[in-house]
């Protein structure tokens, strides 16, 4: 699933960002043979379980047409932290300050993803994809690229939120309510 959503954004953006051809690509810029040059770099740097949503309803009908509810572990919802960078060589800072402005720019201008947005087969398992630019201070970045073994370079920090998981693997199954009732036992009066 977190594939499908880095894909979807890459793919967004390629479809957005015309000039050169297909800018946008997967790739961890901490290795050396996943940089490609003169592109806008998606790297996933971290991943957090957003609890507030975390759902408490163990048991769904999994098949509308079953007699029977499936007791499952209730699906998870993902925040993803995507870094944003322009790798380049030699005296090409300025264009990587364009492409990153590209990108502010189309994600300005859609930021929600859902439904109609996920109509290819490969995107389908998405429900929706909420992205927003999250800003760090100067030390949390300054630890953000110590981290990665990088040397700061032009970036910008997206959350995407949320990548809902759920494997819909049966632990049990549990009857089909059909009524609810008391049994009423009625007792002579007594005086």
């Amino acid at each position: 699933m977190l594939d499908v959503a880095m894909k979807f954004l890459r793919d967004f953006l390629n479809q957005e960002i015309t000039t050169p051809a297909d800018p946008v690509v997967l790739g961890n810029i901490t290795k050396e043979s996943d940089i490609v040059q003169d592109k806008i770099h998606l790297s996933l740097v971290n991943v957090e379980e957003e609890r507030i949503l975390k759902d408490v309803n163990y048991t769904k009908r999994i098949n509308p047409g079953d007699n029977f509810y499936s007791v499952v572990n209730p699906e998870i919802h993902l925040n993803l932290y995507v870094l944003v960078t322009y790798q380049y060589d030699g005296k090409n800072y300025e264009e990587a300050l364009k492409q990153l402005g590209n990108v502010a720019s189309v994600l300005q201008g859609k930021y929600v993803f859902s439904g109609t947005d996920f109509m290819k087969p490969a995107y389908e398992v998405l429900q929706q994809i909420v992205v927003e630019l999250y800003t760090q201070t100067i030390d949390q970045n300054s630890n953000m690229w110590q981290a990665l073994g990088e040397k700061l370079s032009p970036s910008l920090l997206y959350k995407l939120r949320v990548v809902a998981i759920q494997a819909n693997r049966t632990l049990t199954t549990t009857d089909d309510v059909k009524a609810i009732g008391i049994d009423v036992v009625q007792k002579p009066f007594e005086n």
